[in-house]
């Protein structure tokens, strides 16, 4: 029996329901501007969640966010759309 350790990231970016949206949306490609109007958020609004996703995930930028949520167990491989992995 496998039990899966969540890291703090993973824990962080879960408690999150809008920020776990964000990064979805970060890994399907979306701009900015497509972001904040599928998900009603302002700029400032988005900016503050892509700068905890960075901050959570060591990052520094928006293609490192997605690899390394990847990478980290944050988001499903081998799936499409992706998603966030669910909670054990």
């Amino acid at each position: 029996m496998s039990v899966r350790v969540m890291n703090d990231a993973q824990q962080r970016i879960r408690r999150s329901t809008v920020r776990g949206r964000v990064l979805e949306l970060l890994a399907l490609g979306h701009s900015s501007k497509e972001i904040c109007e599928m998900l009603y958020l302002s700029r400032t609004a988005l900016d503050y969640h892509v700068a905890a996703l960075r901050d959570a995930l060591g990052a520094s930028n928006r293609a490192s966010i997605v690899a390394r949520a990847y990478n980290q167990g944050v988001l499903q491989p081998d799936t499409w759309p992706p998603s966030i992995c669910p909670e054990d």
